[in-house]
């Protein structure tokens, strides 16, 4: 008798880890962070082709999409600054509130452009296209500003 709640016991243990790996991989903040969707704040959803992406080609991107949502020329579009950084998690820098993320350190860059006298951030991690991140929202990298690249 012992012996069969024993068993009981550890299939129920058992049972309960696999539900907790399904459920955390289920979560599509781990896998995508704040670019899952397309949203009011810019993002865009993240591109199989963005791990093959150089350094210019991100930063094109970014400024093409910040030409794009301020409505101005891409001429009128100043790159500030690329560093290559590290972020904390997977918001790479950027977390949405209520949204969770993959706790590691993800490589990335972050650009800053100016145009109209404003600084705005795009930042980029590991396998990502740059996205637009609002400055309220925005987190330093773990390492400083990291290597100015640009």
């Amino acid at each position: 008798m012992n012996r069969n709640i024993s068993l009981i016991s550890q299939l129920m243990a058992i049972v309960a880890l696999c539900g907790c790996v399904l459920a955390c991989s289920a979560q599509p903040a781990a896998a995508g962070g704040p670019n899952q969707s397309t949203g009011g704040d810019g993002s865009s959803p993240p591109s199989d082709t963005a791990q093959s992406l150089g350094i210019d080609e991100q930063v094109s991107l970014a400024k093409g999409a910040l030409a794009e949502r301020l409505e101005v020329d891409a001429a009128d579009v100043e790159v500030v600054t690329v560093r290559n950084v590290h972020w904390r998690s997977g918001a790479a820098g950027c977390p949405k509130p209520g949204m969770s993320y993959s706790m590691a350190i993800v490589p990335g860059i972050l650009i800053l452009l100016k145009s109209g006298g404003e600084t705005y951030r795009y930042h980029a991690g590991l396998n990502r296209e740059p996205f637009y991140c609002p400055a309220e929202r925005a987190e330093a990298p773990v390492y400083g500003q990291g290597e100015e690249i640009m």
